[in-house]
């Protein structure tokens, strides 16, 4: 009479499998500028997912003419600069770029023309709405708009969204990939002028829920001698890709 074995088998949890980064970040995205009288404002977004960033780079010149050396921003956080002593009416180009300890990454480049002052002086941003306390699950795609302010030309989120999310505008898209805390975050609103109105919200990623098989897995008998090509069923849920084991070893 043939012996009777029982097997388990486990789904694991694991992180996804590791990407490779490239020796510099990619060019920042969703590049904006908004002219003022005798200024610029510039907005950009992180270029995630990417290799960390230490730095930004920004130069800028007059349409036909020579760029001036690149200004660095130390502050990897910041997405926004505003670049002043510009002439009215004339246009210039801006170009921005990420570097890192791998190096310097290829350029943005939007344009834009400073426009003189009106009789009247500019309405300074002002938020009416809260900001919200935005709660995510990784790997469900999601897409928020945050609150608008009044009289602003452009808007910038800091620090960085969560791994797998991007910010245009103030609106936040993609699939979040990690897991994080309820960490506090600043929307910032512009006005042509460059006055400024900050809105704190938070977000906050869930994990995925915990690897589980539906239903049972059918008692296997095999004889000895012959071949088998038995498979077994898969599990769904956990953050990130899921890992096998067996348990006890197999006969």
């Amino acid at each position: 009479m043939a012996g009777l074995a029982s097997v388990m088998l486990l789904a694991f949890a694991g992180p996804a499998a590791a990407q490779d980064t490239p020796d510099a970040p990619p060019a920042p995205t969703g590049l904006q500028a908004a002219g003022g009288d005798g200024v610029v404002a510039l907005t950009w977004t992180h270029p995630g997912p990417a290799p960390m960033i230490t730095r930004w780079e920004i130069r800028y010149a007059p349409s036909g003419g020579s760029f001036i050396p690149w200004v660095q921003i130390n502050i990897p956080t910041v997405t926004y600069y505003l670049v002043g002593g510009l002439a009215n009416s004339v246009e210039y180009r801006f170009q921005v770029r990420a570097a890192n300890v791998g190096g310097v990454g290829p350029e943005a480049e939007v344009r834009a023309t400073p426009v003189g002052s009106s009789s009247q002086t500019p309405q300074a941003p002002f938020f009416e709405a809260a900001g919200p306390s935005l709660v995510y699950r990784v790997g469900v795609p999601v897409e928020t708009t945050l609150p608008a302010a009044s009289a602003a030309a452009y808007y910038s989120v800091s620090p960085s969204v969560p791994n797998g999310l991007t910010v245009i505008d103030r609106v936040i898209s993609g699939t979040p990939t990690t897991a994080q805390p309820r960490s506090p975050y600043t929307l910032t609103a512009f006005n042509a002028a460059g006055e400024s109105a900050a809105l704190p919200f938070t977000i906050e990623v869930l994990p995925n829920s915990t690897p589980e098989f539906a239903g049972t897995i059918p008692d296997q008998t095999y004889r000895v001698g012959m071949s088998v090509d038995a498979q077994l069923p898969m599990a769904t849920g956990g953050d990130g890709e899921l890992a096998y084991a067996l348990a006890p070893a197999l006969p």
